[in-house]
């Protein structure tokens, strides 16, 4: 994959901007945009050109995260998830993987967000 589109970090205002996205050989195109204020991160993500659905997967920090509908909170943080277009989207809180260090393996909570039309997704990060 080659990047595309891509804005070096920049300030914005009171916030610092970024962007990059790609188009892999199937022509499924992810574009992100990026902005960081003093207490919010706010992440929009353009998918296209999928053939049935797309996922974006979000990995958290370990912690009894609780989901109500589009929001996920876990002490002081929130995560809270809305797309263009009238996109409905799907959402599940499950278990995956991450290895900082070689052969060790620790388990960590994924928040799935399933769509399965082109739209754009805006994640708001409050913490």
């Amino acid at each position: 994959l080659k990047s595309k589109d891509v804005t070096s970090a920049h300030a914005e205002g009171d916030s610092v901007v970024a962007g990059a996205g790609y188009t892999d050989r199937w022509g499924a195109s992810h574009h992100r945009r990026v902005e960081l204020g003093s207490n919010q991160l706010t992440c929009m993500d353009r998918i296209d050109g999928f053939a049935a659905q797309a996922t974006l997967r979000w990995r958290l920090m370990p912690g009894d995260w609780q989901m109500d509908g589009n929001t996920l909170s876990w002490r002081g943080y929130a995560l809270k998830v809305h797309a263009t277009d009238g996109v409905k989207l799907r959402f599940a809180l499950t278990s995956g993987e991450e290895s900082l260090y070689y052969l060790r393996k620790t388990s960590l909570p994924v928040w799935e967000i399933t769509l399965d039309q082109p739209c754009t997704v805006t994640t708001e990060v409050s913490f």
